[in-house]
């Protein structure tokens, strides 16, 4: 199986915790790590610094070739990666093990996030 780091920040995010994420991208590509996934069950509210961290974190896996995704991205949070036109910028699945299975089965190019063939 797939190895996938996950981190699951809680509640809100904001400019208060925003740049936990960041930080935890930082570390676990210094692992080199190939699959992240930021599980965003918990999260009630993220407001426009929380955006940014996710775009963020995004571009430091993407930079460091791994995959970058979210998951469980409902309400409020669902709405701002919406109504911001950045939807589309990111992996989203509905549960981990969704994006573990689509690992198993695409062969991705890191910078596109798009398949591509393997050899």
């Amino acid at each position: 199986m797939t190895k996938i780091d996950v981190y699951k920040p809680t509640r809100i995010l904001s400019a208060a915790n925003a740049s936990e994420i960041t930080l935890w991208v930082r570390q676990v590509m210094d692992t080199n790590t190939r699959h992240v996934m930021l599980d965003l069950s918990n999260v009630m509210f993220m407001d426009s610094s929380g955006l940014g961290s996710l775009v963020a974190a995004r571009r430091i896996a993407l930079e460091n070739g791994a995959t970058f995704a979210l998951c469980a991205v409902y309400g409020q949070p669902r709405m701002l990666l919406d109504i911001s036109n950045v939807e589309s910028l990111f992996l989203i699945f509905g549960t981990r093990k969704e994006y573990a299975s689509y690992l198993e089965t695409h062969c991705l190019s890191t910078e596109s996030q798009e398949k591509v063939s393997c050899s």
